[in-house]
């Protein structure tokens, strides 16, 4: 493998910290299907995945999201978990567009063998 080639590191560890919990929780509304979580480790994954752009990342992640509380209504979920469910989910993915770069630099750099 010459160091020009840049490729995906073959093993990506299982670690994810879903939502990261210390800032913000996987189930901000306590809903029985407003939870998160797949969508943050979706998220983390994508953005250890080389190459791919962190536009595509966070557009996924907001589409899952909103899928998420979309569920939720056709779920029967109450109305004021749905409402928290949206509102909570525009502002995770206003979080990752203005915080996400320097995490997104970093990974793309630690999952890619022959980037440093």
């Amino acid at each position: 493998l010459a160091c020009g080639d840049k490729i995906q590191h073959p093993f990506l560890p299982e670690i994810t910290d879903g939502c990261s919990p210390w800032f913000t929780p996987d189930n901000p509304c306590g809903g029985e299907y407003t939870d998160f979580n797949s969508c943050c480790v979706q998220h983390d994954y994508c953005y250890r995945t080389w190459g791919i752009s962190r536009s595509t990342c966070d557009g996924n992640f907001d589409s899952c999201l909103t899928n998420v509380c979309v569920q939720a209504v056709e779920m029967g979920e109450g109305t004021v978990e749905v409402a928290c469910c949206i509102s909570s989910a525009t502002t995770y993915y206003v979080m990752v567009i203005t915080f996400g770069s320097e995490p997104y630099e970093n990974a793309q750099l630690e999952y890619c063998v022959c980037c440093q």
